[in-house]
């Protein structure tokens, strides 16, 4: 199966086989609706492909004999059902949206007609309603599973320790880090974002320990994923 691979994927192998496809410079998300095309992002569309990518690399892993033969669209798009017990939900998601994606770029053939078709009915479009096994989560929540807090008491002993460490030193650069250490825990506190999820950051002002940080999260962007309409 020949397939798309923007250059930047740290997740891709590139001893890979590498193809194009129509539209894919041109940023048009194919629509099956007449008359209707949505405008993507350069960076959407090499994410799409990404995990298009990241997907035909683990299902040769898993399945030795694949590499005898070419990998079919329906091949992926079976990979992705019998993994979604184990994924996150917007993992699920984002492999569902990059496999749409890739399909409308390849040309109509019955195999890839069948693939989108399996890809659209075989998987419900709110999620499966169940609970994983020995979780109370539903599968497709919208909520993460990972814990997103700590024990204050940790906390403080930390916050403590760094401000006893702010003492007067020779070393002036061994002063500074447990001071812009704590700012940068305080600034995950206030702002809600991982230092993950922060685009930039930067001072404003030192002397009234003001630091700026730009959020990486797009939840309302107008180019990001597609509903799950698609």
């Amino acid at each position: 199966m020949t397939q798309n691979t923007p250059e930047n994927d740290q997740d891709y192998d590139h001893s890979e086989e590498e193809f194009e496809a129509q539209n894919f410079i041109s940023g048009v998300a194919p629509s099956k609706t007449p008359g209707l095309e949505r405008k993507l992002l350069p960076r959407t569309i090499a994410q799409y492909l990404g995990y298009v990518k990241t997907m035909r690399r683990k299902f040769l892993a898993s399945s030795p004999e694949a590499h005898e033969r070419d990998v079919l669209p329906v091949d992926l798009v079976d990979f992705l059902i019998s993994r979604a017990p184990s994924l996150r939900p917007k993992t699920v998601i984002n492999y569902r949206c990059g496999l749409l994606y890739w399909l409308g770029t390849l040309p109509e053939t019955p195999d890839v007609h069948h693939a989108r078709l399996v890809l659209q009915v075989g998987m419900p479009k709110t999620g499966y309603k169940g609970n994983k096994p020995k979780t109370t989560s539903t599968l497709y929540s919208s909520k993460s599973s990972r814990p997103r807090t700590f024990e204050r008491r940790r906390f403080e002993k930390l916050t403590a320790e760094l401000n006893r460490r702010m003492g007067p030193s020779p070393d002036q650069r061994k002063n500074r880090r447990p001071v812009e250490l704590l700012f940068w825990l305080k600034a995950g506190l206030a702002t809600g974002l991982r230092p993950i999820e922060w685009e930039t950051v930067r001072w404003r002002d030192r002397q009234q320990r003001q630091l700026l940080v730009k959020t990486a999260k797009r939840k309302s962007d107008i180019n990001a994923l597609p509903s799950l309409k698609d």
